[in-house]
């Protein structure tokens, strides 16, 4: 009589979407694992492709997608990888999305200067020379 042994282990996997791959893989290089082999792609009405090199049924699965412009398409390209990987039998999905907040655009002097209260600011005095 065959007996299936199984050892307990864990398997942790780290997936990528098409946004950031690059820091996706420094991620990997820090943990000692490698990114998960992935085909993606648009079709020409819009909608995305996704699907898995390699197994990940009972694995916990980190999927690494940023949200930069468009959001729309990435958020639904990390949904739908999501999706493939519940489809592929992961035992355990975590999104992670990380962010990277743009400063706040300052006004311009050219934008500044058209303001009214800009005018009390400029001032009409030639720069001081230096000797």
């Amino acid at each position: 009589m065959s007996e299936i042994v199984t050892t307990g282990e864990k398997r942790l996997v780290l997936a990528s979407g098409r946004a950031h791959p690059v820091l996706a893989q420094e991620v990997a290089a820090e943990l000692g694992v490698e990114v998960l082999p992935m085909d993606a792609w648009d079709f020409a009405n819009g909608e995305i492709y996704v699907r898995y090199g390699e197994s990940v049924r009972g694995t916990d699965v980190f999927i690494l997608q940023s949200h930069p412009a468009p959001i729309n398409t990435w958020v639904m390209e990390h949904l739908i990888m999501i999706d493939a990987l519940k489809r592929a039998s992961a035992k355990r999905i975590t999104a992670i999305a990380p962010s990277f907040p743009t400063h706040v655009r300052t006004r311009s002097t050219a934008d500044a200067s058209r303001s009214p209260r800009a005018w009390s600011r400029i001032s009409t005095r030639p720069p001081a020379r230096i000797a």
